[in-house]
């Protein structure tokens, strides 16, 4: 049982030997490295809609029951709106305590209960009067909104392909510029991401049905972007 350690170290001993002499000769006779971008536009197809209820008030339960009863109002608007419960999101509530700060002295004035609640649709032409119900259940902040692709992958399969052309003709143009040939490829790699379209209202305060102007929201399109390296041998 002692042997055993020692002849695995033997045995693989030739494989990180051969790995290193392919890689020497790939890269002997020189290498060219670029890196191909691809890049794609996206329109998005589903939005997640996050709102917030808060309120503060000297009694802690009056303060909890107060946003339980806005959230329980809003929920029910939505279902009769037609949105299923699936795409309800509802967070627990949290309560905490506030003071006010006087000759370096707190006191304790009161409590704020605030409760998180989000939607998912994909019918982002009722984004306007999902934020009407919203106002009208009592919501009083809108925490953002986000915009997103539900399947990304012919998209991100588009823009690799773009991405692996764009890096062979750097490539061959280094190449040319040069006067060397190009042989096969050493390594190859990609990372692709998705810059997403967001609209983003940070915590601000939702005004009333009355006083909001119409609600309109324009989704923007989301880039794609997939990035190729790929070290070419030279002959």
């Amino acid at each position: 049982m002692k042997k055993l350690p020692m002849l695995l170290a033997i045995m693989t001993l030739p494989v990180i030997s051969l790995t290193a002499v392919a890689e020497d000769k790939c890269t002997a006779g020189g290498t060219v490295s670029v890196a191909g971008n691809g890049m794609v536009q996206a329109m998005p197809d589903l939005a997640i809609l996050s709102f917030s209820a808060r309120h503060q008030d000297p009694n802690q339960k009056v303060a909890r029951d107060t946003v339980e009863k806005t959230i329980s109002t809003f929920i029910l608007a939505l279902e009769k709106a037609g949105v299923k419960k699936e795409q309800i999101k509802a967070d627990s509530l949290y309560l905490s305590p506030r003071y006010s700060y006087k000759d370096n002295e707190s006191k304790l004035i009161g409590f704020e209960a605030t409760r998180d609640i989000s939607i998912e649709t994909s019918d982002l032409a009722t984004i306007g009067s999902l934020v009407d119900l919203a106002i009208e259940s009592g919501i009083n902040e809108a925490a953002g909104f986000n915009y997103k692709v539900k399947d990304l992958k012919p998209y991100q399969d588009k823009a690799t392909a773009l991405a692996i052309e764009d890096a062979k003709k750097k490539a061959q143009l280094l190449a040319d510029g040069f006067g060397v040939k190009l042989d096969k490829p050493c390594s190859l790699s990609f990372a692709n991401y998705a810059q997403p379209a967001l609209y983003r209202a940070n915590n601000y305060k939702l005004l009333s049905t009355e006083d909001a102007a119409e609600n309109t929201y324009v989704q923007k399109e989301m880039t794609v972007n997939v990035e190729v390296n790929a070290v070419f041998s030279i002959k």
